[in-house]
């Protein structure tokens, strides 16, 4: 009996050893990868793609490989499927049936009408089993004059691991190829009037990360423009003006006084008229240059909304500087507009901003550490992103204020800077700025007066008259009065439902109030001082007055690995949850 259950229970250890293995084990993996890009001295080129998956799951090809996407321009490009076929785990060879291609418009370009030209390839592969082997081959040749230059940005990050990938860039002599990779090292191979460069790498683990290049995912870059300028003006390029947009510029530069209100406003204009079609144009090509029709129309390409952005900003005499965010490096060794992520213009003036001209949802300064390069795209001349500092993310609050038990009186010196500062609400009303501001500290804040002593693009300064509602909790004589402190030993009375004001760049926050608390009430608990690296927190009584004072500063982004933690730690829970200290009114 005893030998049984030893047996049975070694039985048991295996499969669940066996379980935990076959859990480590990925999904798919690719057997051979290859890619090949072929120019041609009249500037057209044309890549080939062949490649081998084979299937370890029902998820490979119930969620993950079942299908094939291929997305191409007609108008340029022709698209020829060279093999599709499936090899069973019997050694079954399965090709493609006719109905399982369908050519269809592609799901980035619903909507968009100058766009509908775009074509999207779907092969549904067949005789999918767990086993199985999926191979397939196709051609895109791409005709001259489709882009300004030959250029391609392939990832060399797959969500499974690779067995054998092969990039291959087959060149004229004529030409000049300009290459980096930040994985590997590419081979050069002259072959009469041809040039070989190629990038063979093995036994990729897989790279499930697929953020923006600036996470450092791994690429091989190629281009051949040969500098800064023609790797990003001309798609920073569209027509004059007409009419309707110069009636637009004349009314922009009436409603606002200085040249970077002008730009907030035109940064905001175009975000809330035209709708971002999500479109590279290394699938429809060069900006429309009808600056008429991309405004009418009501929708433009990243690169359109840029282009008209600048546009406008050149009939309206605005002066600033354009700038492309260096966020990998290396973009001289392969200058390419597919490497610019993000532009921004720096307004001029002694405090300028850096604005980006597709969202006015940004922030006014970039978020994130400083020491970017910013390159500028007509001279190729680069300059340094200044650094963040707390002091340019700030809120400031210090006062007095009398308790009652339904509303609290409040005399407040307000600062706000940054990301605190909403300058679009300030410049319209600059009460309701506070009040959203310190909304977020002070339960049911509403601001009864401002004297507002100064307001610019970052900053906001002014003193307050306010009235905040405090919290009622169940029992019929006692009130919360919320503290937003990193303490752990404070009492959790509410649920967590405080909205985050999340900031992702260095912050600083200092509030101070003095409370003048009824005659007879005490604090329930005993608040004392209590301090950390980054903050200070401290809630005395002295007599009938209650100090509140709270001080918190972070010098690094926590949007990191290393900084999430912190983020979690310490940002979270001075914001996200209710902490309150509970004040017993006298009987």
């Amino acid at each position: 009996m005893k030998r049984t259950t030893r047996i049975s229970l070694l039985f048991l250890l295996l499969s669940l050893f066996s379980l935990s293995l076959r859990a480590t084990e990925p999904d798919a993996r690719y057997l051979s990868l290859e890619v090949r890009y072929t120019l041609q001295n009249d500037g057209s080129w044309t890549q080939d793609v062949s490649r081998s998956i084979k299937l370890l799951s029902s998820a490979s090809f119930n969620d993950l490989f079942g299908e094939s996407f291929l997305l191409y321009n007609p108008n340029f490009q022709k698209l020829t499927i060279l093999k599709s076929q499936t090899t069973m785990a019997d050694g079954t060879k399965v090709e493609t049936p006719k109905n399982g291609y369908i050519d269809q418009l592609p799901f980035e370009a619903h909507g968009f009408a100058d766009f509908s030209q775009l074509r999207e390839m779907v092969i549904s592969h067949t005789g999918l089993e767990i086993g199985a082997v999926i191979d397939l081959s196709y051609r895109i040749e791409t005709s001259a004059g489709f882009l300004p230059y030959f250029t391609v940005q392939e990832s060399l990050a797959y969500s499974m691991p690779v067995e054998s990938l092969t990039v291959l860039f087959d060149t004229p002599r004529e030409i000049a190829l300009k290459l980096n990779t930040s994985l590997g090292e590419v081979s050069r191979t002259e072959r009469g009037d041809r040039i070989l460069y190629s990038l063979k790498l093995k036994d990729l683990p897989p790279t499930p990360y697929e953020g923006s290049v600036s996470g450092g995912r791994p690429l091989i870059v190629a281009s051949t423009a040969p500098d800064t300028k023609t790797a990003l003006v001309p798609f920073l390029t569209i027509g004059d003006i007409g009419p309707s947009l110069k009636r637009e510029a004349e009314r922009l530069l009436t409603e606002n006084s200085s040249p970077q209100d002008c730009l907030l406003a035109l940064q905001s204009w175009i975000d809330s008229r035209l709708q971002t079609a999500p479109l590279s144009p290394a699938l429809c090509g060069l900006p429309r240059q009808d600056a008429e029709r991309i405004w009418s129309s009501g929708y433009g390409t990243p690169w359109e909304k840029r282009a008209l952005f600048l546009k406008m900003a050149e009939t309206m005499k605005l002066p600033h500087k354009l700038f492309f965010c260096e966020e990998f490096a290396g973009f001289e060794k392969a200058p390419t507009f597919l490497a610019a992520e993000k532009l921004l213009l720096r307004s001029s003036g002694d405090d300028p901003l850096y604005i980006d001209p597709l969202s006015s949802s940004s922030p006014l300064f970039p978020s994130g550490k400083g020491g970017l390069r910013l390159i500028d795209p007509y001279t190729g001349s680069a300059e340094t992103l200044p650094p963040e500092r707390p002091q340019d993310n700030a809120l400031v609050v210090s006062g007095t204020g009398s308790w009652s038990p339904t509303v609290s009186d409040l005399s407040l010196k307000v600062s706000l800077s940054g990301e605190w500062l909403d300058y679009r609400t300030a410049r319209k009303d600059a009460k309701e700025a506070v009040r959203k501001a310190l909304a977020n500290i002070i339960p049911g804040f509403q601001c009864e007066t401002l004297n507002l002593t100064r307001l610019t693009p970052r900053s906001l300064e002014g003193t307050v008259t306010a009235k905040a509602s405090l919290a009622k909790e169940n029992t019929p004589r006692n009130y919360l009065w919320e503290i937003p402190s990193p303490n752990q030993g404070l009492s959790l009375i509410a649920p967590p439902t405080r909205a985050l004001p999340l900031s992702l760049t260095p912050t600083l926050l200092n509030f101070s109030v003095t409370l003048n608390l009824p005659k007879g009430s005490l604090p329930l608990m005993t608040l004392q001082e209590r301090s950390g690296k980054k903050w200070r927190y401290s809630l005395k009584q002295e007599g009938e007055r209650l100090l509140w004072e709270v001080s918190w500063a972070q010098e690094d982004s926590l949007v990191t690995p290393q900084g999430y933690k912190l983020f979690r730690e310490l940002w979270l829970p001075l914001y996200s949850l209710k902490r309150a200290a509970l004040i017993r009114l006298a009987e």
